[in-house]
């Protein structure tokens, strides 16, 4: 009987396959792997991550900024109003006194003796106005004040015809007819143009509360208010014999008395492009804006142009071309 050993070279041969079989084994699991890694969703939810080696930072440093200026000015706030420049005050050239949301007279005025007196009064809310010569009868110029009754009686302070002094007059027929009563100018609130630094109060001439009264404004014999030429406004309430601390209200043009206090048509000092309202409270505590009518003009040019009077609770006010009314101080117009 025959006996064959083992070839050594057969068994170095199936050494080497099965070493060949591991290792390709082990990188076909190491390639599973790797693709399984990288196909994992990552995760949404925020955390602290460990650094891969080798990468790059992604760490920013922010450098601190710079001391402000203290010397700079402060940036503009997108919240607040805008100042639109204030308009110089003056006398008006206008004047508008409201019954109530129907009834209003108005005129327009200037120096004695060469503003001839021609008042027009409303009765459908300011959408036609009637003419009446009030010159013709009693001589009187330069109207200052209308002091209203109802459509038929009003009364008015302006200037005489022979010495341009202070006057009143009246109709009681809706300006059919006038006649003149100089001697009840003294119990009329008024400014006397020919010294601007008295105030007539119906009980005698007083101290005004500035160098230059361009209007007057009465709420009784009592309670009154006047503009000064400086934009300021003061009040009263005992006919003259003190004055409130004035209350500044930039381009104010006319003032009139109103529920509380006086209504002050401005020109310019707010956000306001056109004509504003504001209301100086009783004892001239304040004043504060209510409302505002936007005008297709530069307001400038309505300087001494613009009038407002309170009827019974209806704002009216006159400027440029349009007189229109309001019910809630200024907010809407109609």
């Amino acid at each position: 009987m025959s006996f064959r050993a083992p070839v050594d070279g057969d068994a170095a041969t199936r050494r080497r396959w099965v070493v060949i079989a591991g290792v390709t084994a082990l990188v076909l699991l190491d390639v599973i792997l790797v693709v399984w890694v990288l196909g994992r969703p990552q995760s949404s939810e925020s955390g602290s991550q460990e650094p891969i080696a080798g990468a790059p930072s992604t760490d920013v440093t922010i450098e601190p900024e710079p001391d402000a200026d203290p010397d700079a000015d402060p940036p503009d706030d997108p919240g607040a109003p805008a100042q639109i420049e204030p308009v110089a005050s003056g006398p008006a050239a206008r004047i508008l006194t409201a019954v109530d949301g129907d009834v209003a007279w108005r005129a327009t005025t200037g120096e004695c003796p060469a503003a001839a007196a021609s008042p027009e009064f409303s009765t459908d809310g300011g959408a036609s106005w009637t003419t009446t010569d009030a010159t013709g009868p009693t001589g009187v110029t330069a109207l200052q004040r209308i002091i209203v009754s109802s459509a038929d009686v009003a009364a008015m302070v302006g200037a005489a015809a022979d010495d341009c002094t202070p006057t009143l007059i009246r109709t009681y027929v809706a300006g059919d007819n006038y006649a003149d009563y100089p001697a009840e100018v003294v119990s009329a609130w008024h400014v006397d143009p020919a010294d601007r630094a008295l105030v007539n109060a119906p009980g005698g001439a007083v101290e005004a509360p500035c160098a230059a009264v361009v209007a007057v404004a009465a709420a009784s014999d009592v309670a009154a208010a006047v503009l000064c030429a400086d934009g300021s406004v003061s009040t009263t309430t005992d006919a003259g014999a003190a004055w409130s601390t004035p209350v500044a209200v930039a381009g104010a043009q006319a003032l009139a008395p109103t529920d509380g206090g006086f209504v002050v048509a401005r020109l310019g000092g707010t956000a306001c492009e056109g004509v504003g309202v504001a209301i100086v409270d009783a004892a001239g505590a304040g004043a504060t804006d209510t409302g505002c009518l936007p005008v297709p003009r530069d307001p400038a040019t309505l300087a001494g142009q613009v009038a407002v009077s309170d009827g019974g609770g209806t704002l009216w006010l006159w400027a440029g071309e349009a007189v229109v009314r309001s019910t809630d101080r200024g907010a809407t117009w109609g």
